[in-house]
């Protein structure tokens, strides 16, 4: 397992998902060709960076679903698979690989989800106490939406509008390409200025650094101080530290 390094910088991690976000096939005028209708669905956004949409699970309306690309299954909570009488697939229990931790999950088959132009039937999902979720964001989250239901759409998260919006949207200038690695959204940055892959996760409230994948020419200040991450799998504490400069594209985000 990596060991994770960490320092609080919600101002840069909504930067960097208004960057990355943004559709990445674009014709000359600057526009994507799959649609040409943008479809604006609003969302609002809980301790500044978790972003909850309404939509419908198994045909249970006014559902909160937390969109979060830095996961590729999406999640149901145990109290909604309860109450949709969700029923597990095989007899085992697994587990799932989250920062410092396993969690406990067991899998499932949502009959339909629907969340603006996203229509899914028959969905793969995995099953959690999201309980944890409810005491960060003050609301009950009845699942989390990743990239498996979120990828296939272009779309684009606008933290000033407040909108999750699919369709024909204009590219910034400053967007930069991602790759999809293991079904996640990476992109290339710089740490210190040493390449870094970066994972997209707009769950995340911190930059989250691995000392062991990092290239060994990036020298970090560590801090005293800590910062508690709660995820899955519980509480974990992560040494804060300092970076003297940080970049992805052209765009600087020290």
């Amino acid at each position: 397992s990596h060991s994770p390094l960490g320092f609080r910088t919600n101002h840069l991690v909504r930067t960097l998902i208004v960057i990355v976000l943004a559709p990445l096939v674009s014709s000359a005028g600057g526009w994507a060709k799959h649609s040409e209708i943008v479809q604006r669905i609003p969302f609002t956004l809980y301790q500044n960076h978790l972003v909850v949409a309404v939509g419908s699970l198994g045909g249970l309306e006014r559902k909160h679903l937390l969109i979060d690309t830095g996961t590729n299954v999406c999640m149901v909570d145990t109290a909604t698979a309860h109450e949709l009488g969700l029923e597990k697939v095989g007899q085992r229990i697994g587990g799932m690989s989250v920062i410092d931790g396993v969690a406990q999950i067991y899998y499932s088959v949502l009959p339909t989800m629907d969340l603006g132009p996203i229509h899914r039937g028959s969905m793969p999902v995995a099953v959690s106490n999201l309980a944890w979720l409810h005491d960060k964001a003050g609301v009950r989250i009845d699942a989390v939406i990743g990239l498996d239901a979120l990828a296939p759409l272009n779309f684009q998260i606008d933290y000033e509008t407040r909108t999750l919006n699919f369709g024909a949207i204009r590219v910034p200038r400053s967007a930069v390409p991602a790759m999809k690695t293991d079904g996640l959204l990476m992109v290339q940055a710089q740490v210190n200025g040493a390449p870094v892959n970066l994972m997209v996760d707009t769950g995340g409230s911190s930059l989250v650094l691995f000392a062991e994948s990092l290239p060994k020419s990036v020298t970090l200040q560590t801090l005293q101080a800590t910062s508690q991450l709660t995820n899955l799998a519980g509480q974990a504490d992560l040494r804060k530290l300092n970076i003297k400069t940080f970049s992805i594209g052209e765009t600087s985000l020290n």
